[in-house]
């Protein structure tokens, strides 16, 4: 599989709280998260950290 890192930058700076569908694994906690997408999973995933009232999202595009 194809294995991506992100990683967040500024919300509380203290909890961390990630959604991935359609990666694994899905959900995660911490400022850097490691995902893997199987080679099915071809296209373009959206992955979201919440921070304390704050929040945003990346997409992440899988190719062969």
């Amino acid at each position: 599989g194809k294995i991506v890192r992100v990683d967040a930058v500024g919300g509380d700076g203290s909890s961390y709280a990630w959604s991935a569908p359609g990666a694994i694994p899905s959900r995660g906690l911490g400022k850097t998260l490691y995902l893997t997408y199987r080679p099915i999973d071809i296209g373009t995933h959206t992955v979201t950290v919440t921070s304390g009232e704050n929040s945003a999202t990346c997409s992440v595009r899988v190719t062969r």
